[in-house]
């Protein structure tokens, strides 16, 4: 298979392209030939039948070739990204290189006014002398008289974070 197209696609495409036509030629034919007059009615509910039933079973082929081609297009833009990582020198080096390397696990964005408002609301007893996001969404990292506490923001109200799980996490 080639990573361009799809042999597939190609051949469903064809398949409901030929169904589409067969399907209008033969409710023609069956709508217009003598042989069928002694049908009476049924005649033209048989030519509007095969008719229909050709081009829908054809539309119904043309999608499953545009679904097999868009697949097809996302597979080879994941290869693509995936040959863009691969990197020179031996695999176990590109592994390590590949690998998010989590030295400073602060990115130090700026934090929304409501992020802040709502932590300082949630230790208003004590003393916020920063706040600093992290690289995940919805955590930020307070501190508070020197001491760092991990705040998870994703809930309905600031839930602090026990050192372990901030750790394991890799925040802390």
């Amino acid at each position: 298979m080639n990573d361009k197209s799809n042999n597939i696609a190609q051949a469903l495409f064809i398949i409901g392209i030929l169904s589409i036509i067969g399907g209008v030629i033969s409710g023609l034919y069956y709508g217009t030939s003598v042989e069928y007059y002694p049908l009476g009615n049924f005649q033209g509910v048989l030519s509007w039948t095969v008719l229909l039933s050709g081009v829908v079973s054809g539309i119904v082929f043309l999608g499953f070739s545009e679904l097999i081609k868009l697949l097809q297009g996302i597979y080879n833009l994941q290869k693509n990204k995936q040959n863009e990582m691969d990197l020179p020198g031996s695999k176990e080096e590109a592994t390590l290189l590949k690998e998010p390397v989590i030295h400073d696990t602060r990115d130090f964005r700026v934090v929304p006014d409501k992020v802040r408002r709502d932590i300082e609301g949630f230790y208003k007893n004590e003393q916020v002398d920063k706040i600093v996001a992290t690289r995940l969404e919805d955590y930020y990292i307070v501190t508070l008289k020197g001491k760092e506490v991990v705040i998870e923001m994703g809930g309905f109200k600031p839930t602090p974070l026990s050192d372990q799980k901030a750790r394991g996490l890799g925040l802390l």
